[in-house]
């Protein structure tokens, strides 16, 4: 068999022939972290083939084969993980190639304070997932709601003056997005009179 050997850090899905695909997490990147030829491990102590085909049930004559063509044995690692594949050169059907992009699951958690558990919080949810896919083009997954401290009970008059000043910091507070939609509101009624008039001047010119 030939030897396929990657560059150390080559990082992504491999492909392994049996019976050492099955020593794979399914679906999970692995990183080469070591290439050791066998004369390397011969003098750490290592036999190459009791340790990594007899182990595995490859008989000598595929070892002998393997050695003809510059067998090394290969280290994989779990991205995120410690799970290590100790796999022949030989044994090694394919690999990503180094100009793969690497891609992870992202959540944003914001932490919006303490807040009455009654408050619907829908309408914010619904603004937060235009504003994600506005932005960046992606519509996200789930938005849930999480609790980052345990349930506060405050007495109604402390409640009533929380509640209002929150409402005064909205009204108080122009954020990019509420000079935006202002902006925008105010541009829509120019619009709106500019059109009156023109339809005013159009009419004039008729008679």
């Amino acid at each position: 068999m030939a030897a396929i050997l990657p560059n150390i850090g080559t990082t992504g899905l491999f492909t392994l022939k049996s019976p050492f695909d099955s020593q794979l997490l399914a679906g999970v990147a692995y990183t080469c972290t070591a290439i050791r030829k066998v004369e390397e491990l011969l003098a750490m102590g290592v036999d190459p083939f009791v340790t990594y085909y007899k182990a595995n049930n490859i008989t000598s004559d595929i070892y002998n084969s393997d050695l003809i063509t510059g067998l090394s044995i290969v280290t994989l690692q779990s991205v995120g993980g410690g799970h290590l594949v100790y796999v022949p050169s030989t044994f090694i059907d394919g690999y990503p190639s180094v100009g793969g992009v690497s891609y992870t699951r992202l959540g944003l958690a914001v932490d919006i304070g303490s807040l009455p558990d009654q408050m619907n919080l829908g309408l914010l949810i619904n603004k937060v997932s235009d504003l994600v896919q506005a932005t960046i083009g992606v519509t996200p997954k789930s938005i849930t709601k999480v609790a980052l401290s345990a349930t506060t009970l405050i007495d109604n008059d402390k409640s009533v003056t929380l509640e209002n000043a929150r409402k005064l910091l909205i009204q108080q507070s122009e954020t990019d997005l509420a000079r935006a939609n202002r902006l925008q509101a105010t541009v829509t009624a120019q619009a709106a009179q500019i059109k009156t008039l023109e339809d005013f001047i159009l009419s004039q010119n008729k008679t």
